[in-house]
């Protein structure tokens, strides 16, 4: 079964969504300048997740990393994380294959 990556329209709303929350929550202090986002997609879906990434207890898949600033507050700003999200999607994805190939 092939991995879905999702499309960068798709992403692009789940990370605007996790600024919102990141914003809401109350998440910045005067000690954080960013925080952590990830993108993790695997054989039955994808999700974001954001925070400390030690918390994460599910590495299966391919996975994406990037991080939320304090100054990224519009959509253009989630659109630049998105690319960073899929681009390192895409290349774990690759090795995936490289190394399916030369096993």
């Amino acid at each position: 079964m092939a991995l879905e990556i999702p499309t960068a329209g798709e992403v692009r709303k789940e990370v605007w969504a996790t600024m919102r929350d990141i914003e809401k929550l109350g998440c910045w202090d005067e000690h954080t300048e960013s925080i952590d986002v990830r993108l993790q997609v695997e054989q039955r879906g994808w999700r974001i997740l954001w925070g400390d990434p030690s918390f994460d207890l599910d590495h299966s898949g391919v996975w994406g990393y990037s991080t939320i600033s304090r100054n990224a507050r519009t959509f253009d700003d989630a659109a630049v994380i998105v690319c960073e999200l899929l681009d390192e999607v895409d290349n774990a994805a690759a090795e995936l294959v490289d190394d399916a190939i030369n096993a």
